[in-house]
């Protein structure tokens, strides 16, 4: 079941009640370690107002998310709005409508490829243990690398771990079709980076590679 520091009979009963709305998300389950600061949740645009209500019913209020336009961050490509939501436990719950990364653009966010963003859908799978939608694995890895380049500037020790759990998929064609999308020729490298866990390296490669 959910392992968190939060109050875990409150985050099943919401998605207990998520579950029966029949809203469509995916859990963006990074890692155990951030699972218990944060909840993160794609879903999809036509069942945002759905789930706010049911985060609303279940006490949940939303605050100004501190990447969203309150602090003068933008969304382009019709993106919707990151929106946090904190309860009276200090369980917080990010939800956004497509995944993103940051944009080389100061403080605008821009959507994954539309391919990348149609395959949550698509092949998301529901965690019978945990009782909620995920994110399959090739879309998860697409995410994490994508975030460590665009979004944190670096492979922190979460993201690494999670990475090498994850690695099975790492020579599939399809993840290599979908890294095209997002790293264009620097894929293969990125592959072998990633395949001897050169973690350090990427960022200075990918930057260099680019210049070019």
């Amino acid at each position: 079941m959910l392992q968190s520091t939060h109050n875990t009979a409150v985050v099943q009963e919401v998605f207990t009640q998520i579950n029966n709305a029949n809203i469509s998300y995916a859990m963006i389950d990074i890692h155990e370690e951030s699972f218990a600061k944060e909840i993160n949740v794609i879903v999809k645009k036509e069942d945002l107002t759905c789930i706010q209500k049911c985060l609303q019913q279940n006490e949940f209020r939303i605050i100004p998310h501190p990447l969203g336009s309150y602090y003068g961050w933008s969304f382009a490509y019709g993106a919707n709005e990151y929106v946090k939501y904190l309860n009276t436990d200090d369980t917080v719950v990010n939800i956004c409508n497509e995944l993103c990364v940051k944009s080389l653009m100061s403080n605008m966010w821009i959507p994954l490829d539309e391919s990348i963003n149609a395959r949550v859908w698509s092949h998301r799978y529901f965690d019978n243990d945990n009782l909620y939608w995920k994110l399959d694995d090739v879309t998860m890895f697409i995410y994490l690398c994508s975030s460590c380049v665009f979004d944190l500037g670096c492979f922190s020790k979460i993201y690494r771990e999670r990475l090498n759990n994850l690695s099975n998929v790492l020579f599939n064609d399809e993840t290599k079709n979908l890294f095209r999308l997002v790293f264009g020729t620097f894929t293969e490298t990125l592959v072998l980076m990633i395949r001897d866990k050169d973690y350090d390296s990427i960022l200075d490669s990918y930057v260099k590679f680019s210049d070019y």
